[in-house]
C-alpha cells in the first residue's frame, strides 16, 4: 500500500516527504524490502528524486508514528512460547557494544536485570525507547536494576548507536537470534501484507534469583521506561 501511495504522490513535494518519513519510521524492515543493498528510505528518496528541503514538522510526524505504535500481539507471543513470570531466565553470554562479553548470571544475587529486546538499532522507535532508558538510569540504579538491550544488530552498529545517542547502558548483539529464541521473542511478523521472522518488542525483569519476575508486554516506545519504573517502585 505504501509503495502504491509513493508512486501516486511522488510529484507532490509535501506528500512524498511524508511518505518517505513513514518508510523510515518503520522498525526492523526485512531484508527483502531493501533495494540494491540500500535502505528502504534510500530507495524511497531515490524513487521520488527528492531535491527540495524537507518540510517543517516532518520529524514530529516521524516521532509520532514511531512512538504511538504498540508492538505486542497476544496471539503471536503465544505462538512463540514467550517466557512467563516465574520461569528460570535462560543464561546467556553476548558481546556488548565494546566487544566485551556480558553474561546474564554475572548479576545474579546482586542486581535485578531489565532484559529488553528491540528490533533494530538507530531506528526512530528504538531510539525513543533507548533514550528514555538513558535519561532514567539514575532512578533504575537506585532500584538495583541493570539494563541490557538486545537486538540482532552487529557489535559495530551497537557502538555507533551508543556513541550517537550517548547511551549509558549495555547493548548486546544477538545476531543469530539464539537468545531471542530462548526468551520466545523471535517469531512471525507482518509488513505490507508479507510475513517474516523478527524480534518482538518485549522486556523481561529478571530477579536477583535468576527467575523472570515480570514480563512487560503492553507499552509504547515513548512510555516503556515509565512502565518499568512504575512496576519497580510498587514491587
Amino acid at each position: 500500500m505504501l509503495l502504491l501511495a509513493l508512486g501516486k504522490h511522488k510529484n507532490n513535494p509535501a506528500s512524498r516527504h511524508v511518505l518517505i518519513d513513514i518508510f523510515s519510521s518503520i522498525d526492523n524492515v526485512p531484508d527483502r524490502y531493501n533495494r540494491g543493498g540500500g535502505s528502504l528510505r534510500q530507495w524511497a528518496v531515490k524513487s521520488c528524486q527528492v531535491s527540495d528541503p524537507i518540510i517543517k514538522n516532518l520529524r514530529n510526524l516521524e516521532h509520532s508514528l514511531s512512538s504511538s505504535i504498540r508492538f505486542t500481539d497476544k496471539k503471536e507471543t503465544q505462538r512463540m512460547q514467550t517466557l512467563t513470570e516465574g520461569a528460570q531466565a535462560p543464561d546467556f553470554s553476548l558481546q556488548d557494544q565494546n566487544g566485551d562479553t556480558v553474561t546474564l548470571s554475572q548479576f545474579q544475587g546482586d542486581k535485578r536485570v531489565l532484559v529488553y529486546f528491540y528490533p533494530k538499532a538507530m531506528t526512530p522507535g528504538c531510539t525513543t525507547q533507548a533514550c528514555s532508558l538513558r535519561d532514567t538510569k539514575a532512578e533504575l540504579d537506585a532500584l538495583d536494576t541493570v539494563v541490557l538491550g538486545i537486538s540482532p544488530d552487529p557489535v559495530k552498529k551497537l557502538a555507533r548507536f551508543v556513541e550517537r545517542d550517548a547511551l549509558n547502558f549495555t547493548l548486546l548483539s544477538d545476531e543469530d537470534h539464539a537468545v531471542a529464541d530462548a526468551f520466545g521473542v523471535w517469531g512471525p511478523k507482518k509488513f505490507m501484507g508479507k510475513e517474516y521472522d523478527g524480534i518482538h518488542r518485549l522486556s523481561f525483569l529478571v530477579g536477583k534469583d535468576g527467575k523472570i519476575e515480570h514480563v512487560f508486554n503492553k507499552f509504547k516506545t515513548k512510555d516503556h521506561h515509565q512502565v518499568v519504573l512504575d512496576y519497580l517502585n510498587q514491587a
